[in-house]
């Protein structure tokens, strides 16, 4: 597919980039007050119906010190509420798609293996949050998607680029928050069943108790699903369609459990005591590529994650949250016939993390200060049980500091953030089977910055400009290898990153046209000390900083609702993304698995207490690799949700789903098939 923007030579050196960059943002953000004042110079008519953009000003507002308000934020973030997913057999990969500069690389079906990207970042330069706790593995960098049950998330959001600094990591792409349900202040419930093709079971229930001043909240889900449904096979031999057949897919089924304990305790008004405890396991069958019948691959999963956090609001000019929170990833994954992956495997890691977080803001005149602090420790354990290779053992002592202003000007119609953060690792790993028998550490120190600025110019017109560095820290199998099939690389330095972005929102509302709200952002960033994998003459892989590029891309986003019954919205995403190393065959050539160009459509119908939307998603453009030798198929569904609520509390309502519903065949990444037309119903009941 022909590049969507206008090409232009790439700066000889990355300080002309960064430079620029930083002319660009500046340049921006000195025009802002001008434009302010010429907008505000002629009257301008207010509008008749409530804004869609809630207002910026912060003042005075005593959120814990934990907390961020998304909506108020520089930044580009999007927040989805649970509303939008409520009721549905969605997955957290499926809700996540739609939004722009998102995409989801996964192998296919209920439960696949699904990693996130985000404005052409890689999945390990996006950082997952459960609750503000860090997901990403210390090891392979990594997020599963899939095994985080929708039935327990209250909200999601996404931080696009530079996330605040309560979230403490450094980032190169961004960053997603996932929070979970909390107890409304009501003694309720809320059961929902669902069922679906390919042998699809859904089944939830939470309930709320609140007692004075305790509030105690309870939930547990179940998921299931064969995933065999129907594809058409080519034995691995694209380009020889005779010896394609038509079959079910195989040795694809999934099993999931969750559940979630919470007590909130209010010691006073000012003063909150939280616990919970969050149990995610996921246990699926492996498909390989080829769909064999008699493959047996298979990986159990879980997640247990602990939270204890102690909220103090009760001073006027400052407030503080301390959070202790310990965590347990424990994957095992069987592959006897060495069918998928890279040979004969039959291993068991476990991943124990523990954490003190100290949040802390105080506001100073027209200054909102907010510092963070974070002491992580994470250890990983992997023992390989087919051979004698022993035991993978690594360990990382990681220590915090953030900090970040916040200064109101333009009679609080204008914030300016700054930020800083500093990590200290020290990692140590203990590898029997490669050229580097023994005992390793290592200890570094990493550095980044933040700035952003957002402008309300009047009550309809928003304009955001963010400029950044981040960074991404090496994973330990690639400072340490990997049983002796890569080599690690204790000198590996962190991947960096300029971020730049400029944008607006605007809202216009009128009696007889509706509500209009319309936002676009350009965003760059400029790639520097990539980490790749190069391989030697025996097909051991080792991790070098080789690699550099610059990925740029348009976003746009539209929603009008021209009457009370109709509501229509609009996703855009357009980017280029391009190696500038100076490996040969890929220099000038675009970043493997990134699409040039997605967009997402709905139309939503009303009338009473039933519902009907419609759904359009495309991708299109991009190659499987970094050479340009395979592209990626376009993708084109089509889905219908049919809604009924009964009235007047809506405590009942009743959901159809149908998927792809013109049956497209087409892959969910490369050599993983997507599911058909299909079909799903749920019913949900409130107490």
């Amino acid at each position: 597919m022909k590049s969507l923007f206008f090409r232009f030579p790439v700066a000889k050196h990355e300080y002309c980039n960064r430079l620029t960059s930083a002319c660009f943002l500046a340049t921006s953000f000195s025009i802002l007050p001008e434009a302010y004042a010429l907008s505000t110079s002629t009257p301008v008519k207010e509008p008749e119906a409530t804004p869609l953009l809630e207002e910026m000003t912060i003042i005075g507002e005593q959120l814990p010190a934990n907390q961020v308000t998304p909506d108020a934020l520089p930044g580009f973030v999007s927040v989805i509420p649970r509303a939008e997913f409520e009721g549905k057999l969605a997955s957290l990969p499926d809700v996540l798609k739609k939004q722009t500069s998102i995409q989801v690389r996964e192998t296919g079906g209920l439960g696949s293996l699904s990693f996130i990207y985000l404005r052409g970042s890689s999945s390990q330069q996006v950082s997952v949050y459960l609750d503000g706790v860090l997901l990403n593995n210390i090891v392979t960098g990594l997020v599963d998607l899939s095994r985080i049950s929708l039935s327990q998330v209250q909200s999601i959001e996404i931080y696009r680029g530079a996330p605040p600094v309560q979230f403490g990591q450094s980032v190169i792409g961004g960053a997603i928050n996932i929070t979970t349900i909390h107890n409304d202040h009501e003694n309720s419930g809320e059961v929902s069943l669902g069922y679906g093709s390919f042998g699809r079971q859904k089944a939830d229930l939470s309930l709320n108790y609140s007692l004075d001043r305790l509030l105690i909240k309870g939930a547990f889900g179940y998921q299931s699903s064969d995933n065999d449904f129907k594809l058409t096979n080519d034995n691995l031999t694209e380009l020889n369609s005779n010896d394609d057949k038509n079959q079910k897919r195989n040795n694809a089924a999934v099993e999931m459990l969750n559940g979630l304990f919470a007590l909130d305790y209010a010691v006073t008004d000012q003063q909150q005591i939280k616990f919970g405890i969050q149990h995610y396991s996921k246990n699926q069958e492996i498909p390989d590529r080829g769909n064999t019948v008699d493959n047996n691959a298979t990986l159990d999963s879980s997640l247990t994650q602990l939270n204890l956090n102690y909220i103090d609001k009760q001073f006027d000019f400052a407030n503080y949250t301390v959070g202790f929170v310990y965590a347990r990833n424990k994957d095992h994954y069987v592959d006897i016939q060495g069918r998928v992956g890279i040979g004969i495997q039959n291993e068991t890691s476990v991943t124990d993390s523990f954490g003190i977080a100290v949040n802390a803001n105080r506001r100073i005149s027209n200054h909102l200060l907010a510092v963070m602090t974070e002491w992580r420790y994470d250890d990983y354990l992997n023992k390989q049980e087919t051979f004698t290779q022993g035991q993978q053992h690594f360990s990382r002592h990681s220590l915090l500091l953030s900090l970040q202003d916040e200064m109101d000007f333009m009679e609080n119609r204008g914030l300016l953030q700054l930020g800083i953060r500093f990590q200290d690792l020290q990692d140590k790993g203990d590898q029997p089977v490669t050229e580097n028998d023994g005992f390793m550490k290592n200890h570094e120190n990493y550095f980044s910055w933040q700035s952003g600025v957002r402008v309300d110019l009047t009550d309809w017109l928003t304009v955001k400009s963010n400029l950044s560095r981040g960074t991404r820290v090496p994973r330990l199998s690639e400072k340490f290898g990997d049983r002796g099939l890569f080599k690690g690389n204790p000198d590996l330095v962190a991947e960096e990153a300029i971020n730049a972005d400029l944008g607006f929102q605007a809202t216009f509302s009128h009696n007889n046209l509706g509500d209009l709200s319309l936002g676009t952002a350009y965003f760059q960033r400029w790639l520097d000390n990539a980490i790749v994998t190069t391989y030697d003459s025996q097909g051991v892989g080792k991790y070098e900083n080789i690699s550099a590029a610059v990925i740029r891309g348009i976003e746009l986003e539209a929603r009008y609702d021209p009457a009370h019954w109709l509501a229509l919205n609009s996703r855009t995403t357009i980017q280029d993304t391009k190696n500038t190393s100076n490996i040969t065959v890929q220099k000038g050539k675009n970043l493997a698995g990134n699409h040039e160009l997605a967009q997402y459509l709905s139309l939503l119908f009303t009338y009473d207490c039933y519902s009907a939307q419609v759904e359009y998603e495309h991708e299109s453009g991009g190659f499987y690799d970094n050479t340009e030798a395979v592209p990626i198929p376009v993708r084109d569904q089509i889905n219908l949700t049919l809604k009924w609520n009964a009235a007047p509390q809506g405590r009942t309502r009743l959901t159809l789903e149908v998927k792809n519903i013109t049956d497209e065949n087409f892959e969910a990444f490369n050599g993983y098939p997507n599911p058909g037309r299909h079909f799903l119903a749920s019913v949900l009941q409130r107490f």
